[in-house]
C-alpha cells in the first residue's frame, strides 16, 4: 500500500473519531444524568433536588482528564423538557418525556 493510501485512511480514521466519540460521550453522559435522577428518586416536582443533591453540580465537576459533558447533556435535556424545573429551582427527571423521546431505546 503506498504513503498516501494510508495517511488517506488514517484522515479518515481520525476524522471518524473526532465525531465519533463526542457523541458516545455525550450518549454516556445523559444517561448517567437520568440514573443520577432516578437514584435520588426525584421523579416529581415535590421530590426536586439540587444539582449539588444529585452530584452533577458544578462542586462535582472534574479538574483534569476528559472533558466533562454532564453540563452540555443536562443543558440539552432541560431544552427537550425531559429535565423540569421546579419553582424553587430545583430539578426533576419527567418520565413521560423521556418515554415520548424514545431515547432509552437507543
Amino acid at each position: 500500500m503506498s504513503d498516501v493510501a494510508v495517511l488517506v485512511i488514517l484522515f479518515l480514521v481520525l476524522l471518524a473519531a473526532l465525531f465519533l466519540i463526542p457523541r458516545l460521550m455525550m450518549g454516556r453522559a445523559v444517561r448517567s444524568i437520568i440514573r443520577a435522577f432516578r437514584q435520588n428518586l426525584a421523579l416529581n416536582e415535590k421530590n426536586a433536588k439540587t444539582l449539588d443533591e444529585l452530584g452533577i453540580g458544578p462542586a462535582n465537576r472534574r479538574w483534569f482528564g476528559l472533558r466533562d459533558y454532564k453540563p452540555a447533556a443536562l443543558q440539552a435535556l432541560v431544552n427537550a423538557n425531559i429535565i423540569r424545573t421546579a419553582e424553587d429551582g430545583r430539578f426533576y427527571l419527567s418520565e413521560e418525556s423521556l418515554a415520548s423521546t424514545g431515547l432509552e431505546r437507543r
